[in-house]
């Protein structure tokens, strides 16, 4: 960054002496930022924890999802520690009020965490895709395009990374005020953070309609598609949180007074983090919600196949459970006589040189985990239902 021009600065607001002077240095965002960061952050970590518990609960392990999303969920507290350091040296009040310690430290701080903060509400997108093409089963044409913009968007938001960092030669002049950089014009740098999250937006709108689309071509009641739609689909909350965003980067990026001016850019970067990560985590949560608020009987054949009429497949923890209509118990029950041998309940009666043989045969399989997917059983209109 070049070195600041107080004069630009001071006009920003009033000067010393005007009136408003000492109420417009007073104006502090930094208790905003605070609370509002670490308040998105510990209710999406409460959404991860369960998660993560169902997850464990159904599979004994965890998901390539799940790591996606843990990885999230570092890199979100990597950033929010940085935030707050950020803060306590400044950010969130005007560049005027700081002195040039302060304006170094907070520069220094802000720029570091950017860092972690870029990985934290890109790396959701990333289990969300892994989610969809494990549970939709896309064709190959959709799965490639599905990867193809999420790996681009991620590619994209690193090139911004380092446009960010090594805007100016050296870079440490960002933050170090006694050094005299060569810098990039911040133009082109504002137009292309505004392309990079505008893409993240799109493919936030695009991983949130695709698995609404393929649900309308499920047959289901309507009530469960409604349901599974708002689940699948709440990734859009994230696309409209990451365009509201896009429309404070060009003030957050190129203000002189940045350390005011982006904290608003700050904020909603938390907050989309925050979102992803809860949006990326709700399809999971979906059998959860189905047994603590639908409590939908248990459907016990698959749709339209008459061929599994006489079997109750429970998705329960892993375990499989098969119950015919008649039993072993149900035979020795049944009188009858043939051939001068009678079968009672009570006893066997066999006749001279005549050998009767019952065996009643019960078989337990257990296996490491479901046959399917919690999510994918409400997908193909099963009802789920576990205990955690």
């Amino acid at each position: 960054m070049p070195l600041l021009d107080f004069d630009s600065l001071h006009h920003t607001g009033p000067r010393p002496g005007e009136p408003g002077y000492d109420e417009y240095i007073a104006e502090d965002r930094g208790f905003t930022i605070i609370v509002t960061s670490w308040v998105f952050l510990a209710l999406a970590t409460l959404v991860v924890v369960l998660r993560l518990l169902l997850r464990l609960r159904v599979y004994k392990y965890l998901l390539a999802d799940d790591y996606w999303i843990l990885a999230a969920t570092v890199f979100g507290y990597i950033s929010a520690v940085f935030t707050t350091l950020a803060v306590h040296y400044g950010v969130g009040r005007h560049m005027v009020a700081l002195g040039p310690a302060q304006q170094e430290a907070l520069t220094f701080w802000m720029a570091i965490a950017f860092l972690p903060g870029a990985f934290f509400f890109m790396l959701p997108k990333m289990a969300v895709i892994t989610l969809l093409t494990r549970l939709m089963k896309p064709r190959p044409l959709h799965k490639w395009f599905l990867w193809a913009i999420t790996l681009w968007s991620m590619a994209s938001v690193i090139v911004l990374m380092g446009l960010f960092i090594g805007r100016c030669d050296p870079p440490e002049a960002l933050w170090n005020f006694d050094m005299t950089p060569t810098c990039l014009d911040p133009r082109p740098i504002v137009a292309y953070a505004i392309y990079a999250n505008g893409f993240a937006a799109f493919v936030d709108v695009v991983l949130a309609v695709y698995p609404v689309a393929k649900l309308f071509q499920i047959q289901m009641s309507a009530r469960r598609r409604f349901g599974l739609s708002c689940a699948l689909g709440i990734g859009a909350v994230g696309g409209a949180v990451a365009v509201y965003k896009t429309t404070v980067i060009p003030e957050g990026i190129s203000s002189p007074d940045y350390s005011y001016d982006s904290a608003e850019l700050i904020l909603w970067t938390a907050i989309q983090g925050c979102t992803m990560m809860i949006a990326a985590s709700m399809p999971v949560l979906a059998p959860l919600v189905n047994i603590i608020f639908l409590r939908h009987t248990r459907n016990s054949t698959r749709p339209n196949d008459k061929s599994y009429n006489n079997i109750d497949y429970s998705h329960e923890m892993g375990v499989r459970h098969l119950r015919t209509p008649e039993s072993q118990d149900n035979i020795l029950r049944t009188s009858t006589k043939e051939g001068g041998v009678q079968i009672t309940q009570n006893g066997i009666t066999a006749g001279p040189g005549q050998i009767l043989v019952s065996n009643e045969i019960s078989v337990t399989v257990e296996t490491g985990q479901p046959i399917m997917d919690p999510l994918e059983a409400l997908i193909r209109g099963y009802n789920w239902e576990g205990r955690l």
